[in-house]
């Protein structure tokens, strides 16, 4: 399993996951909320050669986008992690479902993009 090695939380509950899905106003990927539903944000390294990931805990990601200006600079993007420097994991909000991207924070250009599945983000970024 691509998660074995992450940290991961408790659960997301039933009504922190409501509350995050109303406000964030994205088509998730699938998985993506399945994730969330068994471990609420992780971190640690993935895959073989051990890239690192943060993801966010559904509570905290509309505050982190604030904190980070991304709803000022690149609105179409809901950040809902990083690798724990400066780049951030972000469903892009033009496509339904929403397409994972990697995005510097600084910038927030030049994204590169990791699948529209979040078992696919997660195979892409193992394999780094």
């Amino acid at each position: 399993m691509l998660t074995a090695q992450l940290s991961q939380n408790s659960p997301a509950s039933a009504e922190d996951i409501c509350a995050f899905v109303a406000r964030a106003k994205v088509g998730f990927p699938p998985g993506y909320i399945e994730f969330m539903q068994r471990s609420d944000g992780a971190e640690g390294p993935i895959g073989r050669k051990g890239r690192y990931l943060v993801l966010w805990p559904v509570a905290s990601i509309i505050s982190l986008n604030e904190q980070h200006h991304i709803d000022e600079f690149a609105p179409h993007l809901l950040a809902f992690g990083s690798d724990g420097g400066g780049e951030a994991f972000a469903f892009d909000r033009r496509t339904e479902p929403a397409r994972i991207v990697r995005v510097p924070f600084v910038g927030l250009d030049d994204e590169i993009c990791y699948g529209t599945r979040f078992d696919e983000f997660l195979a892409r970024l193992s394999e780094e």
